[in-house]
């Protein structure tokens, strides 16, 4: 995956179908502790590349795969993603209101949302590991689809400064100061 250069060991990523928690992971909610995917049965895949029984369009299916990817690129840094999941659940960020519609017109969680956080002179380290993901995979689709999506993302009109926020990363995805400084919900 060009998006993450060779910063991810690509022979260590594992998909498990299934959930990672079986009594508290939401059946929509794909997981990634320890830098293995678990996708529930309802939005498991065999190819997030083409649309699909699950997902509207591939716009979609690519989306989550990226945001997942992200998880990995995470965790292969030396991020503990399932400690600081926890962390974000415990501050209620997966939980409450769902004030953020993603592009695809579904409402998610506050640990997503970045776009009113987004300002000039911030970089990757100042998200959360879920707002990187979400940041990562809107700029990848938003990248190479050449805004050709359903419905356009919300973010574009601030391309400017996610494309500074993404500077260091996409010249250096190794870098381990881009990841999370914060566990803000």
């Amino acid at each position: 995956m060009s998006i993450f250069k060779d910063s991810i060991d690509y022979d260590k990523v594992k998909i498990h179908h299934g959930r990672f928690i079986p009594i508290f992971q939401p059946s929509q909610t794909a997981m990634t502790p320890f830098g293995t995917i678990h996708f529930p049965d309802d939005i498991y895949e065999e190819d997030y590349t083409s649309p699909s029984r699950v997902f509207p369009d591939v716009i979609s299916s690519k989306n989550l795969f990226v945001h997942e990817m992200a998880h990995v690129w995470q965790y292969q840094l030396g991020y503990s993603t399932f400690l600081n999941g926890i962390i974000i659940a415990l501050k209620g960020g997966y939980f409450g209101n769902r004030n953020y519609i993603h592009h695809d017109g579904y409402p998610v969680a506050n640990a997503y949302e970045y776009l009113s956080k987004v300002q000039s002179n911030q970089d990757l380290s100042d998200f959360n590991m879920e707002q990187q993901g979400s940041i990562i995979a809107d700029y990848f689709i938003d990248t190479t689809n050449n805004h050709t999506s359903p419905s356009p993302h919300p973010y574009t009109k601030g391309m400017p400064l996610i494309d500074s926020i993404l500077k260091e990363f996409k010249n250096n995805p190794s870098n381990k100061q881009l990841l999370p400084r914060d566990n803000h919900a």
